[in-house]
């Protein structure tokens, strides 16, 4: 017991135990890789600046949102995500979307079409109307 709160943050790993975990199907690989795309994808935004605007969003009881936008206010970011396993909707207007933009989801890169937006179960949307 090494009496620091943090210690479940701490471990200590060696090569042979990372090597061991990191074969190609293994979820840690997968979780690894996932987690390295999101960071990437982060890196690129300047709504993610530190200093950038930032808001939570009301949303209801199974969606969590924050609102994002750049120093420069040229880029907003909504990222939402559905706590629950069900497939939730909101409408483009919960978020007070402009429509003539062109938004994305930039962790799939799709464009969203549509006033309807669903969020699958357990799973997080970054909306942007930049790449």
């Amino acid at each position: 017991m090494t009496k620091s709160n943090r210690t479940i943050n701490r471990q200590k790993w060696n090569l042979n135990q990372i090597e061991k975990m990191m074969t190609p199907d293994s979820d840690q690989t997968i979780i690894f890789h996932s987690l390295k795309k999101l960071i990437e994808i982060r890196k690129k935004q300047k709504a993610f600046h530190p200093n950038a605007t930032s808001f939570t969003l009301q949303l209801g009881e199974k969606l969590f949102g924050i609102w994002r936008q750049s120093r420069d206010r040229k880029q907003s970011i909504f990222c939402i995500t559905n706590f629950s396993k069900k497939i939730e909707t909101f409408q483009s207007l919960d978020l007070n979307l402009i429509l003539d933009e062109n938004w994305y989801d930039l962790i799939t890169g799709d464009q969203i079409k549509n006033d309807l937006i669903q969020v699958n179960p357990y799973k997080t949307i970054w909306l942007s109307n930049s790449k």
